[in-house]
């Protein structure tokens, strides 16, 4: 029995103890209580929907105020209609210049989300722009060193760089000075220009873990790869065969070598070409507007009196 009220003791507490499980949302869901008015979820997602990037900002700051700035505005401009102020000068044309910016951009947005291409426009335009779609795949040699090896700088960015470096050095197991690591690095590309084995230097010298059991193979490298804007511009640069000069990129020097070069694939770039041709329509359309409505100042003389400071 002793037994039994213990077991369900601890039952009971452990029950007390879990977390309760979130609550469920619909759109009805009132979250807000403003001026005695219930505000539901589906109304703050609407708010949310059409903010500003500012509004956002407030808002994971304080959703309290950030609320209250559009349930204040709100009563002002509708006690503005109840004055009919939208009908008076300079209101009305402000509004009226507002509207004109809203649809504008609203037409702009929709001919982006609608032009429609076929699959071989799609494909000519990958054929024009293939050399931009351009990736090389790199095989490569670090040379690391140890954290405050060097002497930092007084400039912000020196700064910056020693303390992402003595973050590193927590988890750098060399003990090189920057010196003996960019000598070594300079040894390697003088072996590897003179025709030494790749993979042979890579078991010898290399100290990334990643690349080390498959010989230095990184893969294909392209502009929008994830990897340092350092080390993607020199393997870019290279051509088949070549060898980089060592490369500083935070605890560690890389040599690489290019071993192929080759066009990103049409499906992987497809959405982008989509959206490159989407654009250069609306540029077009965009231009013609402009060549059709660029007025023609008939009284140069009398232009500058509209502008203030000039008359």
């Amino acid at each position: 029995m002793k037994i039994f009220l213990v077991c369900a003791f601890m039952a009971y507490a452990l029950q007390a103890q879990a977390p309760a499980p979130p609550a469920q949302m619909t759109p009805e869901t009132v979250i807000v209580k403003v001026d005695g008015r219930d505000v539901t979820a589906g109304e703050i997602q609407r708010i949310i929907d059409n903010s500003s990037p500012a509004f956002l900002q407030q808002f994971r700051a304080d959703p309290a105020v950030a609320l209250s700035a559009v349930f204040v505005r709100h009563e002002l401009a509708n006690e503005a209609e109840k004055l009919k102020l939208a009908e008076q000068s300079p209101w009305k044309e402000q509004i009226e210049a507002a509207r004109d910016s809203v649809l504008a951009n609203a037409m702009v947005t929709r001919a982006i989300n609608t032009f429609a291409f076929t699959p071989e426009q799609e494909q000519a335009e990958y054929e024009k722009r293939k050399a931009g779609f351009e990736q090389v795949r790199i095989r490569l040699i670090k040379i690391g060193f140890k954290a405050g090896t060097k002497p930092a700088g007084t400039s912000a960015s020196d700064l910056e760089q020693a303390a992402r470096d003595a973050l590193l050095a927590a988890h750098d197991p060399s003990t090189r000075s920057e010196a003996e690591a960019k000598k070594i690095a300079d040894e390697v590309v003088k072996k590897l220009r003179g025709g030494e084995d790749f993979a042979k230097l890579v078991t010898e010298y290399s100290d990334d873990q990643i690349t080390k059991g498959s010989g230095g193979d990184l893969g294909f490298v392209k502009p929008t790869s994830p990897y340092p804007e350092d080390l993607k511009k020199a393997a870019m640069a290279l051509k088949v065969g070549e060898v980089s000069d060592p490369i500083r990129i935070q605890l560690g020097f890389y040599v690489l070598r290019a071993e192929e070069r080759a066009a990103t694939p049409f499906p992987e770039v497809r959405e982008q070409i989509v959206m490159q041709l989407r654009q250069a329509r609306v540029d077009a359309l965009v231009g013609d507007l402009q060549k059709r409505f660029k007025p023609t100042i008939e009284r140069p003389d009398l232009i500058n009196r509209f502008i203030p400071g000039k008359q």
